[in-house]
Parts: C-alpha cells; sequence; structure tokens
C-alpha cells in the first residue's frame, strides 16, 4: 500500500495510475490533514510519495514530521 500526498490533483492522479499499473494499492491525500485521515482510517502505508513543495503551510518533509507526529 502507497500513500501520495501532493496537492496537485492531476499529478496524484498519474502516480494512482503509475502504481497501480505495477500492482500497489494506492491511497491519495492533497495535504497533510488528509494523509492524516487516511492513516486513522486504518490504511497503514508501506510507502509514502510526498511532494516537497506542496502549497500552504507545510513542506513535504514537515508533513511527514506532522504524520510522525501524529503518532503515523
Amino acid at each position: 500500500h502507497v500513500l501520495v500526498i501532493d496537492d496537485e490533483p492531476e499529478v496524484r492522479q498519474a502516480l494512482r495510475v503509475m502504481l497501480e499499473a505495477v500492482g500497489w494499492r494506492v491511497s491519495v491525500a492533497g495535504d497533510a490533514a488528509e494523509a492524516q485521515a487516511v492513516w486513522h482510517g486504518g490504511l497503514r502505508p508501506d510507502a509514502i510519495v510526498v511532494d516537497y513543495r506542496l502549497r500552504g503551510e507545510l513542506t513535504g518533509a514537515q508533513v511527514v514530521e506532522a504524520l510522525r507526529a501524529a503518532g503515523c
């Protein structure tokens, strides 16, 4: 299972299609809050692909730190 975090819907969709084509189950999120919702919804990803230059208040690295701080 892969969690894709990107603020661009087209990028999220493209990554989903590519990853699913090679057999991965994929969840997507547009920001840290959506990523936490996926995680707390019971889907534990094996890998996270995150856009380093997310628009908004948090960078990709800060999103990863926020997920860790939330127990994800």
